[in-house]
């Protein structure tokens, strides 16, 4: 099922707006008021697209000739100015389905176009006059802008069909609703590396060859707790109040002499490990153990005293931890074991073995990757962990974290998706990208598709402010949006631009840009033209007789040969004015 069409009555600033997504078909919607009883009728008519091109966006290589692949059956960008609608265009299309009061759509269903039902008092006449029961196909809408005016708008309950990967989203989960702020983005931070990671293990060719970056190999493990003598008084004040029957000195003595270094050197044969993995280890421990003592069962509050008393020497403490494994303490030892392994592979990687000791941990990502995955999904887990660790890339740009996380979150609902038909919805996919990589996206992202989600029927909808996506679609596929004025409630006024000559498939980038639409107030920075505009007052104000370095250096920082050259020769001239004045001066003295 294809959207071709959509009609917006009202929503927000739009008003009776109508749009073709270029199909084979063009739509045409008058609305009329009737004389007699101030009804609106609503007349739809149609006509070919005599350019359209069917399977004009399916890439088949030679060497998948045999494979299952994905169908593209059509991409259309939503360009504009900031303001102009074009997130609000696709909210609207999730809203495709039974009693809409916003707008009726109209799909291709096969051979068949059906139209969806508007709830309002409107006579449809010409095609269509009885709407038809649409079942919607599932959709996947992705932005990354952290907008919190937007925070419930995409978020939809026990929706099956719709795929949410915007960034709103994932934060407003149920699951992050009850836990504090910190939490919530750590165990958030936590889920993204996840995706990240398996990703790029599936996918290393997008990164390496298709956006021509590395992957950096190396992950840092941070302590969220950097001031750990604040949180060791919180812990000792919790753990005398709920273990009031330990003398509070043994509780004291516990938090100061408690030691993993013996546990540490049983892997690493060395005291060169890193600083932070210790205190790691430490602050893990230790919510471990305020989580247990949350317990009321009295087992468990004897082994706590059992811990408490081997803790005093790093051998014995080690030992019985050691010892613990067939109780499952949650985690707990797998975690450590996990943890150090990592630690400890990273400096066996880099050959000869460092002598160093390091701040933080560093994870060796290319060659350790199931040892990083497997602490993300055990910290997981847990509800005492999720909180204590941070896990970042070195060195990433926006543009390369951008990519990996569009990309990572559609791999992660790839096996979710239980329809053939899906409609995929970008709002502003290039942000943070460098044009460079905007010119690649839309051929890429279609690659990807045809791995990930072969066998699909995909329509793709997609928002920008740039011109440089609708270079790779034909001029039927771009939806022009422009503010023309403003109504008398401030409300902008758009309207879509149509048969402007604009033609974009396969146009040079440079005249996208010259494009008017793009570019209605010159080819220039603001802050050029008014320093610009400075320089040509002063070069014509004849009352002014005195040289200016300050304008004189600004017409040499000019880029523009033509503009640099005719303003140095009008300074050129204004010199010599002065100068032949100044010299007629001095003879009349």
């Amino acid at each position: 099922m294809e959207l071709v069409y959509m009609w917006i009555k009202k929503y927000g600033h739009m008003k009776n707006i109508g749009l073709n997504f270029g199909g084979e078909d063009f739509f045409l919607v008058k609305k009329k008021k009737k004389k007699e009883n101030n009804e609106y009728e609503i007349e739809i008519t149609k006509k070919d697209n005599p350019h359209h091109i069917k399977n004009f966006f399916n890439i088949y290589k030679e060497k998948d000739k045999n494979k299952e692949k994905v169908n593209i059956i059509n991409v259309t960008a939503i360009i504009g100015e900031n303001g102009a609608g074009k997130s609000a265009i696709l909210e609207i299309i999730q809203k495709i389905g039974p009693k809409v009061q916003d707008a009726f759509f109209i799909l291709k269903n096969g051979d068949e176009y059906i139209r969806t039902e508007l709830m309002d008092k409107y006579k449809f006449t010409g095609l269509y006059p009885k709407h038809s029961v649409v079942k919607l196909q599932n959709v996947i809408f992705y932005d990354n802008v952290l907008q919190t005016s937007n925070f419930k708008r995409y978020y939809r309950e026990n929706d099956n069909i719709f795929f949410n990967l915007s960034t709103m989203k994932y934060l407003y989960e149920d699951k992050y609703k009850t836990k504090p702020l910190e939490t919530a983005l750590s165990e958030y931070s936590l889920e993204e590396l996840n995706r990240q990671m398996d990703f790029v293990s599936n996918f290393y060719k997008i990164i390496k060859d298709d956006f021509e970056f590395e992957i950096p190999s190396v992950i840092t493990i941070l302590d969220t707790h950097p001031n750990q003598n604040k949180e060791d008084e919180m812990d000792k004040e919790k753990a005398e109040h709920l273990f009031d029957d330990i003398n509070s000195n043994e509780v004291k003595k516990f938090f100061k002499k408690m030691d993993f270094s013996n546990y540490i050197y049983k892997t690493f044969k060395t005291n060169n490990f890193p600083s932070n993995l210790h205190k790691i280890m430490k602050s893990i421990f230790l919510q471990w153990l305020l989580n247990t003592l949350n317990s009321k069962e009295a087992k468990i509050k004897e082994l706590v005293k059992t811990i408490i008393k081997y803790s005093g020497s790093p051998e014995k403490f080690y030992t019985f931890l050691q010892s613990l494994k067939k109780i499952q303490l949650d985690n707990l030892l797998e975690i450590f074991d996990v943890l150090v392994k990592i630690a400890y592979n990273y400096q066996k990687y880099k050959k000869p073995l460092t002598n160093t000791i390091t701040e933080n941990i560093f994870g060796n990502f290319k060659k350790d990757n199931d040892n990083i995955s497997k602490l993300v999904r055990l910290l997981k887990k847990t509800d005492y962990t999720s909180n204590l660790l941070q896990f970042k890339w070195r060195d990433m740009s926006s543009g390369e974290v951008a990519i990996l996380t569009l990309f990572s979150r559609f791999h992660s609902i790839k096996h979710k998706i239980q329809s053939d038909n899906i409609l995929i919805l970008l709002d502003e996919p290039d942000m943070y990208l460098h044009p460079r990589w905007v010119q690649k996206f839309i051929n890429v992202f279609i690659e990807y598709l045809n791995v990930d989600f072969s066998g699909k029927t995909i329509q793709i909808i997609l928002t920008s402010n740039k011109p440089i996506c609708s270079s790779d679609l034909p001029t039927h596929n771009v939806i022009k949006l422009k503010k023309t004025g403003y109504d008398e409630n401030n409300w902008p006024i758009i309207k879509v631009i149509k048969d402007d000559g604009y033609q974009s498939f396969g146009a040079n980038i440079y005249s996208l840009y010259k494009d008017g639409f793009f570019l209605n107030e010159g080819f220039i920075g603001m802050f050029a033209k008014k320093k610009i505009q400075a320089v040509i007052k002063w070069l014509n104000n004849n009352r002014i007789r005195k040289p200016s370095k300050k304008h004189e250096n600004t017409i040499m920082n000019i880029g523009d040969p033509i503009i640099k050259h005719k303003l140095n020769q009008m300074y050129c001239d204004k010199m010599e004015i002065i100068q032949s004045k100044d010299r007629s001066d001095d003879q009349n003295q």
